[in-house]
């Protein structure tokens, strides 16, 4: 009931640890656990609750929902004494799915520079390789900082793009949020770019079809388009942008 009601950040250390050893338990006998919110969950793992995760972890790594879920309340209570046992657990070093992602996620949470370049290196390496959810959570998070403009080409050209197994890599829905974050008009006629030659280096499908990927561009190329007509207009570069807008324009009733 204290995990689910009131305020979890309320309650003393002592506690918390008692209910999170209870809790523990009722996993370890494979009982029915309450749902847990990520709100309450944030709140109740403040960085006093760190040694009790760490006793947890040694004791229970290899359960899987125990590990999960110490993972998950170092990713959203954001407890960076324990970013090492996020580390540990990313780059492949679990097998099952959820693991990955609740790994991943306590480590772009909690991770310090080093080990958040480690993983953008990771993730551009073994992209083809391994969930398309992982992928995409860790652009969402370093793009375009450790994973630019080219690596996210380089990632859209292999990758199953669309839903799939804990969300998927949606560019068509969340591809032109990480246009704006896009200052430099170079950059965006960069992605342009790339993302029209690789939509022409798809297979034709027939009159008036369009194919998956040209779905799944289809938003990122008309923002992106959109702001290297502002961003050039303002740098007095008309004529560039008027191109860009009237290609973008063509190819989305083109698709459409």
């Amino acid at each position: 009931m204290l995990f689910t009601a009131g305020d979890p950040a309320s309650l003393s250390l002592e506690t918390r640890q008692t209910l999170l050893a209870a809790l523990v338990e009722r996993m370890r006998r494979k009982e029915e656990v309450p749902h847990l919110d990520p709100g309450s969950l944030a709140r109740f793992a403040p960085p006093d609750i760190a040694p009790t995760l760490r006793v947890i972890w040694a004791a229970d790594k290899e359960h899987d929902e125990i590990r999960r879920f110490v993972l998950r309340l170092i990713s959203l209570g954001k407890v960076r004494d324990c970013s090492d046992l996020a580390v540990a657990a990313s780059f492949g070093r679990y097998q099952d799915l959820y693991t990955a992602i609740t790994a991943g996620r306590a480590l772009l949470a909690t991770g310090d520079e080093s080990a958040r370049r480690d993983y953008a290196e990771y993730i551009k390496l073994q992209c083809a390789l391994i969930s398309s959810t992982l992928v995409w959570e860790a652009v969402e998070d370093l793009f375009p900082q450790l994973i630019g403009v080219d690596d996210l080409l380089a990632i859209l050209k292999i990758i199953h793009l669309g839903d799939a197994e804990g969300g998927g890599f949606r560019f068509d829905w969340a591809g032109a949020k990480l246009v704006e974050r896009l200052m430099s008009a170079s950059d965006l006629t960069r992605l342009i770019e790339g993302l029209l030659q690789q939509l022409e280096a798809e297979p034709e499908v027939g009159i008036g079809g369009r194919s998956p990927r040209d779905e799944q561009y289809a938003t990122a190329l008309g923002a992106a388009a959109g702001y290297v007509v502002s961003r050039c207009c303002a740098n007095g570069v008309d004529r560039r942008a008027a191109a860009y807008r009237r290609s973008a324009y063509e190819y989305d009733a083109a698709a459409g």
